[in-house]
């Protein structure tokens, strides 16, 4: 938008009107970042795609931030979605939940709060008793999750420097 914005000044020949144009297309990028969530929608692409037959992306989708968790939420209690993709949605916000919920890793405390992790909470405080099948391994890292059904998840990408059994 900015480059067209530069193209038509130039053509104009109003370069003067450089600074408005990118001050209006600052203002309008941060409203969109604003107004759309592009947690949520990755979230909803992943889960889409895994319906047609691709994999999900359990430990990249664990790694999102808190605007992803209402999302997850949203899919786990769909009732239409496969049982596959609904495992693999269950595992991610076992994932979640167990991080929140470990006193020593969490480092939240009241000055951290905003309204995206309130959110999040409020959304695995109402799937927190769907989620009761899923197990989480934590004794070596990364940090696993068994679904019901049997599968294992990492809830984060594996990184060698951070393992601690070389």
């Amino acid at each position: 938008l900015l480059l067209i914005a530069v193209v038509v000044l130039e053509i104009l020949r109003q370069e003067r009107y450089f600074t408005l144009a990118t001050v209006l297309a600052s203002f309008g990028f941060a409203a969109s970042i604003t107004l759309f969530n592009v947690d949520a929608a990755i979230i909803r692409l992943n889960v889409y795609r895994s319906w047609h037959g691709r994999n999900l992306n359990v430990p990249h989708l664990a790694d999102l931030s808190d605007d992803a968790i209402p999302a997850l939420a949203d899919e786990f209690l769909r009732g239409n979605i496969p049982t596959y993709a609904r495992e693999g949605v269950g595992a991610i916000l076992s994932c979640y939940r167990y991080f929140e919920d470990a006193p020593h890793i969490s480092p939240y405390d009241w000055r951290s709060f905003n309204y995206s992790s309130w959110r999040a909470h409020q959304a695995l405080e109402e799937v927190r008793p769907e989620l009761a099948g899923y197990v989480i391994r934590y004794k070596k890292y990364p940090v696993r999750v068994r679904t019901p059904g049997g599968f294992l998840y990492e809830c984060r990408k594996y990184d060698a420097a951070n393992d601690d059994d070389r």
